[in-house]
């Protein structure tokens, strides 16, 4: 039986699709580096890291109580 590779096949997304991603939250931003763009790993963690301090993280994060919470 053949099977056709290409109906399993996830299509690129547009480069417009792409850069408006990048330009977004480093929340999303690290995940379009590594998994769209395939940058380098290094550079992956410097953006990931700005999910703290930037950011939708940012704000959760800045919600929490004195307990952690």
């Amino acid at each position: 039986m053949e099977t056709n590779d290409s109906l399993w096949q996830v299509p690129k997304p547009r480069k417009s699709v792409v850069k408006w991603l990048l330009d977004s939250d480093p929340a999303i931003r690290w995940q379009v580096m590594r998994d769209i763009d395939e940058e380098p790993d290094k550079i992956v963690a410097a953006q990931r890291s700005l999910v703290a301090t930037e950011g939708w993280g940012a704000r959760l994060l800045g919600l929490r109580g004195d307990e952690g919470h």
